[in-house]
C-alpha cells in the first residue's frame, strides 16, 4: 500500500506517515481478531525487537507477560525479545537500565551466524545510551562497530548507515575533530560505492560528566527519540516538555549565531513531522563557562514556541553592530487558509523577546520592500515566488498600492507564461512542477484580499489566470467586480481557448444571478443570457457543456424548451457527462427550483 501511494502521489510525502499509522491499526485490529495473545514486536530477518530497536514490521505469536510486571526478561527459545519494560527506563531517564537490556539483546545476536545477525542498529542505539552516560570513548567504539556491521551486511537500509555516521560525527564534532565529523558526514552524501572513512580511535578519558546535552547530542536524540516520547530530552534540558511531545519529531534547520562577548550560540528549529502545519520549536543554546575534559557544556538560554509553526526554510538572523534578531514567519492559524505573519525576536540577551518590526539598526522596511519587488522580476521563478511569500508576510506590505500593482503586474506575465507554455504544447507544471501553480494561486490570494478589485486592470488580469469555473474564486471574483467585470466577460468568452470561455460562463451566470445586486441595467441583463444561450450550439463540446450547465443554474422555464430540443438532438451523446446529459440536468434543476 505505500508503494502504490508513494507511486501514485510522489507529490504528496508527508502522507506516508499516515498510511503507516493506518496500517498499524489496520494490524492491530487483525492481531485482536486472529492472534489474541500476540503483541506488537518489530521484526528484522525474524530477529524480534522493541519498536524503538529496528524498523521492518512482522508479527509473532507470543505470551503477553503480566502488566504489572517491568522486570527484565529475555528468553533465547522466544527469539531476542526486548521487553516493553525498557520503555520505563527510557521515559524516566534510567539509561544505564536501558543500556544492560540492549547488551543482553547484543549478546544474543552475537550467537547466531553472521548471515543472520542484525546488530547495526542495536550499536547505534546502545552507543547513544552511552552518550547519555558521559561513555564517549566507549560510544565512539561502538559507532565504529556498528559502521562496520552495516558494511558486512549489505541488506541493511542506507538510512541506517547514515544515522550511524551522523551520530558518530556529532560525537567527533563534541571533542574538536571537525575535519573527521566533517569527513564523515561528506561519505553520507557520497556514493556507498568508497569506503567510509573509519576515524583514529579516541583518546579521552572513561567518563566526560556533563551537565545538559551539547547541541550535536540534542540533535542526535531528534533523530531518535526514544520510543517516539521527547519527554525525558526536554527534561534533560530543563524545559517545559511540549504539548505534543508524542509525535515523532525533526530537527530541519540550525544556525551559529556570533553572540556578545565573542560567543557562538547555536539556534535550533524543531518542527513537528506531521505536515507542514504542525507546531514549532526554536531554542537558542549558548556555551557556558565550563569545560569537561575538552568537551564544551552548553545550556539552553531561550525558548519560543509556535503553536501553528513557521514557513519552512523562511527563518533568519539579522545582525546590527551588537544587536541581533530572529525572524520568522509565524503561522496565523491552522486552517487551510492559513497564512504567516513576519515576526522579529531581539537574542542579544539570550532570550526570545519580541520586538516590533524593523526596530533600529535593521534593515530599513522600505528598502526590504524595495528589494523584494525588484525580485519579483527575477527570471527564476522560484525567487519570485520566495519575494511574494516575504511581501505577503510583513504586516501592512499590501497596504502599499505600489507593492499592489507590481503584484498585479506580475500576475499578468506568470498569465501570458502560462498560455505561452500551453499553446507549445507544454504544461506549466511539467515544465517548472506543482509548485508554479501554488504560487500563482498564492498570488491569486493576495489581489483578493488587498487588490482594489473595482479597477478594471486588476479585475482583467484576474478574469485571465488560471482558476476552476466552478470554484470559490471565480464567485468572489463576480461578486466584488460586479457591473465592471461583465464587459470583461464578455469578451473573455470570445477566446480560442476553451478554458477561457468556461471561467466567461461561469462569470457571467453569478452576474446574472446577482443582477439585481449589482443593479445591471436590462439591456446588460439581457446580453449576459443571451450570450449564455448561444454558447449552448458553440462548436466546441466542453464549451456547449459549460454553457448548458450555467443555463441550468439561472435558466426560468421558459428556457426549458431549448434544454429539450438540445437532450434530444446535440451530437456529444456520451458516454458520460455528454452535452445531453448536462441538458437533462439542468431541466431537472430548473423545474425544482420553481
Amino acid at each position: 500500500l505505500i508503494a502504490w501511494f508513494m507511486t501514485s502521489f510522489p507529490q504528496k510525502p508527508n502522507a506516508i506517515s499516515d498510511i503507516e499509522t493506518f496500517l498499524l491499526f489496520f494490524l492491530y485490529f487483525v492481531r485482536c481478531s486472529y492472534f489474541p495473545e500476540a503483541d506488537f514486536w518489530e521484526v528484522g530477518a525474524g530477529h524480534i525487537y522493541e519498536v524503538s530497536v529496528l524498523r521492518p514490521l512482522k508479527y509473532q505469536r507470543r505470551t503477553t507477560p503480566p502488566l504489572q510486571s517491568i522486570s527484565l526478561e529475555i528468553q533465547p527459545s522466544r527469539c531476542s525479545l526486548f521487553p516493553s519494560s525498557a520503555k520505563a527506563y527510557l521515559r524516566a531517564g534510567e539509561y544505564a537500565k536501558a543500556e544492560n537490556a540492549y547488551r543482553k539483546v547484543l549478546d544474543i545476536e552475537k550467537t547466531k551466524p553472521a548471515q543472520d545477525q542484525i546488530i547495526s542498529g542495536v550499536l547505534n542505539f546502545l552507543a547513544g545510551l552511552l552518550l547519555d552516560q558521559g561513555r564517549y570513548k566507549e560510544a565512539d567504539a561502538l559507532y565504529c562497530q556498528a559502521l562496520q556491521a552495516v558494511l558486512n551486511h549489505p541488506l541493511i537500509d542506507p538510512t541506517t548507515r547514515d544515522d550511524i555516521c551522523l551520530n558518530w560525527a556529532s560525537l567527533r564534532r563534541d571533542i574538536g575533530r571537525t575535519s573527521e565529523a566533517v569527513a564523515l558526514e561528506g561519505w553520507t552524501r557520497g556514493t556507498s560505492n568508497s569506503p567510509p572513512p573509519f576515524p583514529a580511535e579516541l583518546v579521552v578519558p572513561p567518563l566526560v560528566q556533563l551537565n545538559g546535552l551539547t547541541p550535536n547530542q540534542f540533535r542526535r536524540r531528534l533523530r531518535q527519540p526514544y520510543d517516539n516520547d521527547l519527554t525525558a530530552l526536554w527534561n534533560e534540558l530543563g524545559v517545559a516538555p511540549w504539548e505534543t511531545c508524542q509525535w515523532p519529531q525533526c530537527v530541519e534547520q540550525s544556525w551559529d549565531v556570533d553572540l556578545v562577548a565573542g560567543n557562538t550560540g547555536v539556534l535550533e528549529r524543531v518542527h513537528v513531522a506531521n505536515g507542514i502545519n504542525g507546531p514549532t520549536r526554536f531554542l537558542l543554546f549558548e556555551p557556558t563557562d565550563h569545560e569537561s575534559n575538552g568537551v564544551q557544556e552548553w545550556k539552553v538560554y531561550g525558548i519560543v514556541d509556535l503553536p501553528y509553526g513557521d514557513r519552512q526554510g523562511t527563518a533568519r538572523i539579522e545582525k546590527s553592530g551588537d544587536k541581533r534578531w530572529l525572524v520568522l514567519e509565524a503561522g496565523s492559524d491552522a486552517g487551510s487558509s492559513r497564512s504567516y505573519v513576519e515576526t522579529w525576536y531581539d537574542l542579544t540577551g539570550g532570550k526570545f523577546q519580541p520586538v516590533a518590526g524593523y526596530p533600529a539598526g535593521a534593515p530599513s522596511l522600505q528598502s526590504v520592500i524595495t528589494d523584494l519587488t525588484r525580485k519579483l522580476h527575477s527570471e527564476n521563478w522560484m525567487e519570485r515566488g520566495e519575494a511574494v511569500h516575504r511581501i505577503a508576510a510583513i504586516p501592512d506590505a499590501t497596504k502599499s498600492s505600489t507593492v499592489v500593482q507590481e503584484l498585479v503586474d506580475l500576475l499578468d506575465r506568470e498569465n501570458r507564461l502560462i498560455r505561452n507554455l500551453f499553446k507549445q504544447g507544454t504544461g506549466v507544471s511539467t515544465k517548472y512542477g506543482e509548485g508554479f501553480g501554488e504560487y500563482v494561486s498564492y498570488i491569486l490570494d493576495i489581489l483578493m484580499k488587498s487588490g482594489n478589485l473595482r479597477d478594471t486592470r486588476t479585475l482583467e488580469v484576474l478574469a485571465y489566470s488560471s482558476y476552476n469555473p466552478d470554484s470559490g474564486f471565480a464567485m468572489n471574483l463576480a461578486d466584488n467586480g460586479g457591473a465592471i467585470l461583465v464587459p470583461i466577460a464578455l469578451e473573455l468568452i470570445k477566446s480560442d481557448e476553451s478554458f477561457d470561455r468556461w471561467d466567461a460562463l461561469s462569470l457571467l451566470g453569478r452576474l446574472y444571478e446577482k443582477r439585481t445586486t449589482h443593479q445591471l441595467p436590462a439591456a446588460t441583463v439581457q446580453t449576459i443570457k443571451q450570450t449564455i444561450v448561444n454558447a449552448t450550439t458553440h462548436r466546441e463540446i466542453t464549451t456547449r457543456r459549460w454553457a448548458v450547465r450555467v443555463l441550468g443554474q439561472i435558466g426560468t422555464l421558459d428556457d426549458v424548451a431549448l434544454l429539450q430540443r438540445i437532450a434530444a438532438t446535440d451530437g456529444d451523446t456520451g458516454p458520460r457527462f455528454s452535452v445531453r446529459e448536462e441538458a437533462v440536468k439542468a431541466i431537472e434543476t430548473i423545474r425544482q427550483r420553481k
